[in-house]
């Protein structure tokens, strides 16, 4: 499908700037609300792709997951309009992908970024697990560093604590569990978390399972509890208010 011309109505109400990306089922466009006279982001289910039940139950679930939840530190869902064809509008964050700045410090970030990195990021992951729900695309590439905070985005894999599905996530930041499709529990997403963290405090992804933090990088404690997040076994690693409590004592 061609791109929808700038200016041209995503739906009544919304008119697109630009396309951001094209994804496997879904369109992300810069457009402008006329109602809040703002940008947002729009997430539309590609019309290629609109008898593609599994795609439309994903954008669907994101979207009560986003507009129920409340969180400094996740990313705020305005809208979701189901016709003509199924649309989630979001917040514009101006700020840099993690990733971005990552690849800007390839030495890594000071520390007292990366702890409070960390006590963002947890925060909004056990609000999430509250409601029995995981993230399962805990990477840079879904955070946003704007104005001092971080902000977790992009729900679109989100599902059930318990459930097996194995494969499901980004190649490099999916825990061992994920990959050989053990259940999933609050553990996965530390998994991703200190894969994270690991990636924020040294500039680079760890080389291989059980890679520990250069000494030196960070306080002691926190360099060990990261190191903790990526053991093998789910049940070895720190839970998200064990790892709040270290790195706000190290802070």
């Amino acid at each position: 499908m061609a791109d929808i011309p700038r200016g041209r109505p995503l739906c009544p109400g919304y008119r697109a700037l630009r396309l951001l990306r094209r994804g496997h089922a879904v369109d992300v466009y810069d457009a402008w609300s006329e109602e809040r006279g703002c940008r947002c982001i729009a997430k539309a289910l590609r019309t290629d792709r609109l008898a593609d039940r599994e795609a439309r139950l994903s954008l669907l679930l994101e979207a009560r997951l986003l507009l129920d939840l409340s969180h400094p530190h996740l990313v705020r869902a305005y809208e979701l309009v189901r016709r003509p064809r199924p649309i989630l509008f979001l917040e514009t964050l101006t700020g840099a992908t993690l990733s971005r700045l990552i690849s800007d410090h390839p030495r890594g970030f000071p520390a007292r970024d990366v702890l409070f990195l960390g006590i963002h990021l947890a925060s909004a992951l056990g609000y999430l697990h509250a409601t029995g729900y995981l993230h399962l695309d805990v990477k840079p590439s879904n955070v946003v560093a704007q104005a001092g905070m971080a902000k977790l985005i992009d729900l679109s894999l989100a599902d059930r604590i318990g459930r097996r599905l194995p494969g499901v996530g980004t190649r490099g930041y999916m825990s061992p569990e994920q990959i050989e499709g053990r259940p999933l529990t609050t553990a996965t997403d530390v998994w991703g978390l200190g894969r994270l963290l690991y990636e924020a405090a040294n500039g680079r992804r760890p080389l291989a399972v059980g890679s520990r933090l250069p000494r030196g990088r960070l306080p002691r404690p926190a360099a060990q509890v990261i190191d903790a997040c990526l053991q093998t076994d789910p049940g070895a690693r720190p839970g998200l208010d064990e790892l709040s409590e270290t790195f706000r004592a190290a802070v």
